[in-house]
């Protein structure tokens, strides 16, 4: 039986939710943390499997990330007051028991829900003392987290298991001849440790404190601010809209540091990757560049990594920049239409020097405006007509997306192809066909789920018209985008 249940919204911060509950087992024991995308076996009922965790968990971990309280449907609800919403669901199985310790764990620098945000069924989470994991001081928080479980669950051993997981260990010897050799060892590696250490202190590649174990590209911690031993260290202002879109990929630029190195400076940023799409995404150096001056400069970081489908993934992209270090732009490589620049300015004029992921603007957000809202005729012949529900915008750097939820209404006794042929979005006359759509048959005497109709058109559109055409029956729907927001 799992002892501890992560609920957490697929679409907010799943990649939290894998990335704690495997912090979690190292500490607390195999099999006591339960999410769902590991757990449940295939074919197994998935409802029921939640149900049955959150009825057996001692403490339920409520993830709250930037999207979790405002994520909504296709049709614009917000998820939190439906009446299937599974994370709703599992706050309120807990929150009615009261041996359940119910704790709100904030990522991505999200904060705390006000009560009156919440619905009725979960509303006294906002009284529950809120717990903030950090990327940069990971380690720290997840081990005062994970003991306070242990505590309140009474495992045992947990305080062991939390010294292996952060990369100490105890070794009972069985006789005094190895406890000796033992010892030799562990001096021995202790002092190759410490030379490491010095020598990577003096290359300033990775800043150190106590207790800090080396970390993995995506896990590193950005030189974008102070620390002992570091000095000139400074965060990189964001701009608003800092995300890149490639498709079914996105790419989000969340923070970034500059270290002064003599004659170069060298630049993180933490970039994560969004993969929407159905199959695995490249996340490697070759997809980004800098542009300084006349020069391109390739990333020195070598990251060469995957993400999953339907997943999302943080990393560190680093540079080294001539000094001084002034205006660049990073250019995120795409498959389809050039990619856009996002300009960055690195210089430390009037620059106030902040700690790490503090560095500029609050964690990049989605610039999402919803244009139209509520159902309306859209298209109809004598065998099928289109409805369309909503409008959304989605601006990036290099494009701005549009995406229209439509409906196919089948009104013959035969099945229907409802398909993205015959919707189009004219942009000063010319029609643009969308890079995403449905493609599926819709039973006689039915309707179809709303289904997204997607185009990505020049960051500089303000006017389009939606054109839906089905067989001679043709109609026109304009609609304004509005000034692109400032950065």
């Amino acid at each position: 039986m799992a002892a501890v249940f992560i609920s957490y919204r697929r679409g907010d911060a799943s990649g939290y939710a894998g990335r704690l509950r495997e912090a979690l087992d190292r500490r607390l024991g195999e099999g006591r943390v339960f999410r769902d995308a590991d757990a449940i076996e295939p074919g197994q009922d998935f409802v029921q499997a939640i149900e049955t965790r959150v009825g057996e968990c001692g403490a339920l971990l409520a993830l709250i990330g930037q999207e979790w309280l405002h994520a909504t449907n296709a049709a614009g609800q917000r998820r939190l007051d439906l009446a299937d919403d599974f994370v709703t669901l599992e706050i309120a199985g807990a929150l009615k028991r009261p041996e359940v310790l119910v704790v709100p764990v904030l990522v991505e620098n999200a904060r705390m829900p006000a009560a009156d945000e919440l619905p009725p069924s979960i509303r006294s989470l906002a009284h529950r003392q809120a717990v903030t994991i950090r990327d940069e001081t990971w380690d720290e928080d997840v081990d005062r987290l994970a003991s306070v479980l242990a505590r309140r669950l009474g495992l045992s051993g947990v305080s062991r298991q939390v010294m292996q997981a952060r990369g100490a260990s105890t070794v009972q010897p069985a006789s005094p001849i190895i406890g000796k050799l033992l010892i030799g060892a562990v001096v021995v590696v202790a002092l190759a440790i410490m030379a490491m250490i010095v020598t990577r202190f003096r290359e300033n590649r990775i800043e150190t404190a106590a207790g800090t174990a080396t970390r993995s590209a995506t896990s590193e911690t950005l030189d974008s601010g102070p620390r002992t031993g570091t000095s000139g260290s400074y965060g990189i202002e964001i701009p608003r809209i800092s995300e890149f879109a490639d498709g079914s990929v996105i790419h989000t630029l969340i923070s970034g540091g500059v270290t002064p190195r003599g004659n170069v400076s060298l630049v993180r940023l933490r970039i994560r990757v969004t993969n929407e799409g159905r199959y695995d995404a490249n996340f490697w150096d070759r997809s980004y560049r800098f542009l300084v001056g006349d020069q391109t400069l390739a990333p020195t970081s070598n990251l060469d990594e995957v993400v999953s489908a339907h997943a999302v993934k943080d990393g560190i992209v680093s540079f080294e920049v001539p000094a001084p270090a002034g205006k660049v732009a990073l250019r995120v490589e795409s498959q389809g239409d050039p990619p856009g620049t996002l300009q960055l300015d690195l210089s430390t004029t009037d620059r106030r020097v902040v700690p790490d992921d503090a560095a500029g603007a609050p964690l990049a957000r989605a610039v999402m405006t919803r244009i139209a809202h509520g159902d309306q005729p859209l298209v109809s012949n004598q065998s099928v007509s289109y409805t369309l529900a909503s409008v959304t915008s989605r601006r990036f750097v290099n494009t701005v997306r549009l995406i229209f939820a439509i409906r196919m209404n089948n009104l013959q006794n035969y099945m229907q192809h409802f398909g993205s042929d015959g919707v189009r979005v004219l942009v000063d006359g010319l029609p643009t066909a969308p890079i995403d759509g449905p493609n599926e048959t819709v039973a006689g005497g039915s309707s179809s789920p709303l289904r997204d109709f997607v185009f990505d058109l020049p960051t500089q559109t303000e006017r389009v018209v939606l054109r839906a055409t089905l067989d001679d029956a043709v109609s026109e729907k304009p609609f304004s985008l509005g000034q692109s927001p400032s950065r």
